[in-house]
């Protein structure tokens, strides 16, 4: 993809990639510490539950970098919280409708769940949406919630949660390249 990429930049084209394992150095490379990005949001979702209850987690596509990265930072948050059970987990392979599905079925199985994270946005919305069903006092989580550096760029879905556009950074970028600015403060 490297190829594809400078020849795009080598025709003025601004090319921003987004958790993306890309090395050409024209473009723009937007990427984080995924385990670490889980674990702040699962520290964070696990606050908002008040330091206990059950939780489920969904998976992204099984086997993945991110999704062994963001399970990984999870299961370290759980670690550092005894009193959150996790109680059910399930692959939806970054899909918001599969995820969609998967919490419907958590909730029925576990109608006491306090919380699902999401390893993807997509996934988070389709446990929120899944949540915003009668009868659920369900918050979900994506693993790249980000509470202060997000504040006001997400939807609030039930009153309870902030999902982040994950096309926000790279926004940004864009907009900084448009405006002449080589610095992203």
């Amino acid at each position: 993809i490297n190829a594809a990429l400078k020849e795009a930049t080598d025709k003025g084209i601004v090319v921003v990639a987004v958790d993306q394992a890309v090395t050409e150095p024209s473009a723009y490379v937007i990427s984080n510490n995924q385990e670490e990005y889980a674990y702040l949001g699962a520290k964070w979702l696990f606050q908002q539950m008040g330091g206990s209850g059950e939780l489920a987690i969904l998976h992204g596509v099984l086997g993945s970098t991110a999704e062994i990265q963001r399970t990984q930072g999870c299961q370290d948050a759980l670690k550092e919280n005894p009193n959150i059970q996790l109680v059910a987990e399930d692959t939806a392979n970054w899909d918001e409708t599969e995820a969609f599905t998967k919490t419907q079925n958590i909730l029925t199985a576990h109608p006491n769940l306090k919380a699902v994270f999401g390893e993807s946005d997509a996934m988070a919305i389709g446990a929120a949406k899944a949540a915003q069903q009668p009868r659920s006092a369900c918050c979900a989580c994506t693993a790249k919630h980000q509470p202060k550096a997000a504040r006001g760029r997400g939807i609030d879905l039930f009153g309870r949660n902030l999902v982040i556009d994950p096309a926000f950074p790279a926004v940004f970028v864009g907009c900084h390249h448009v405006r002449g600015s080589q610095h992203l403060d």
